[in-house]
């Protein structure tokens, strides 16, 4: 088993340090790597929010807990390998979506490399962090995004409607573990608008939607009266090959009088 490198840009913060494990490399033939789906879940469902960050008591010979050091940076397998998986759009609930309309679509996060991964799959926060300290809280949440990209490469960011899955090493069965070539799948939920509302972007016409996976780990910590947080991305640990669907975006609708 290998150890995640967490790599910190606020070193002199000794802010703790993430730690993980994943699996151990499989080497499979060419002919036996194929795709099999294994999982599917609904992150179209609201989700509860997560009663244990909202504790704010003191602990004993502190009045009160002061804010402390913010720490953020990536996190990266040992062997500074990227992991490659492929994120695919698979359907859509309506092709044809108006401005500012809803759409549901189902996408699969796929592993295309030769080792295992192991990602984030529970949808209740509480249930990971029921055995967690309220002081000492660590957890690896995961959700999807979305872009648009017209035939000029113009790109667009979409609002995001998807809740999260979350995983933490104190809530057993929270993580999923994805063999070389297997699947998973999710449906989710975007707006069709500009998530950063710039220079009306997002116009009538032909675009590839594209949905991109999104990990994070985040650690609050409570020391010397502070209250602390860390904030980790998995940017550097996958290597991305987004499949695109195409949709047509049509002009928003005007509610009848």
């Amino acid at each position: 088993m290998s150890q995640i490198l967490a790599i910190r840009e606020s070193e002199r913060h000794n802010a703790p340090v993430p730690r993980f494990l994943v699996s151990c490399a499989v080497t499979l033939l060419p002919a036996l790597y194929f795709a099999q789906q294994i999982d599917t879940v609904d992150l179209t469902r609201p989700e509860p929010p997560i009663t244990k960050l909202h504790d704010e008591s003191a602990p004993p010979g502190c009045e009160n807990l002061s804010p402390g050091v913010i720490a953020d940076g990536w996190i990266e397998p040992t062997d500074r390998r990227a992991r490659k998986i492929t994120v695919r759009v698979v359907s859509g609930s309506d092709l044809n979506a108006a401005l500012g309309s809803e759409v549901e679509a189902e996408v699969h996060l796929q592993n295309n490399d030769p080792d295992s991964i192991r990602i984030p799959w529970s949808t209740d926060p509480n249930s990971v962090m029921a055995n967690e300290d309220a002081s000492q809280l660590s957890w690896t949440a995961g959700t999807f995004e979305y872009d648009l990209t017209d035939a000029k490469g113009d790109e667009v960011a979409l609002v995001s409607l998807t809740e999260w899955v979350y995983s933490s090493e104190s809530a057993r069965g929270s993580q999923i573990t994805i063999q070389p070539g297997q699947t998973v799948a999710a449906r989710v939920k975007f707006k069709i608008e500009d998530r950063f509302s710039i220079d009306k972007r997002l116009q009538p016409g032909e675009w590839r939607l594209f949905a991109k996976w999104h990990q994070v780990n985040r650690h609050v910590w409570v020391k010397d009266c502070g209250r602390n947080s860390g904030f980790y991305q998995y940017e550097r640990f996958y290597k991305q090959e987004n499949v695109p669907l195409t949709i047509h975006v049509a002009p928003q609708t005007t509610p009848k009088p």
